[in-house]
């Protein structure tokens, strides 16, 4: 229930005080809330059906995997700018790997 308790006062304060506008508000916001219900599942398990064990550690991954790379390739196809999609070394600001160049002609999703 902490977790829960954590992740509503997040949630409200995002939704508060941040503009609601930029896609990567919203793109946090799920992947929070995705793995709250990963947790909440997992606490399901534990509390009502009685299973000690809970969710075992291949479904937890599994499914903050599927939540990790969807933000990945939402973040993607959202770019706007070759400069979202670069990688960019870290400890060294001069080095950047481009990884692709969004073209708005071959993505729907602007």
């Amino acid at each position: 229930m902490g977790g829960a308790l954590i992740i509503v006062a997040i949630m409200v304060s995002t939704l508060l005080w941040t503009d609601l506008r930029n896609r990567f508000v919203w793109i946090t916001l799920g992947v929070t809330a995705g793995f709250g219900v990963i947790g909440l599942c997992d606490d399901y398990l534990k509390l009502v059906i009685g299973n000690s064990r809970g969710m075992t550690a291949r479904w937890k991954y599994f499914w903050q995997s599927v939540l990790g790379l969807s933000a990945a390739v939402l973040l993607y196809r959202t770019a706007h700018v070759p400069a979202e999609t670069d990688f960019f070394v870290p400890f060294i600001k001069t080095i950047s790997v481009p990884l692709g160049r969004p073209d708005s002609s071959r993505w729907p999703i602007s």
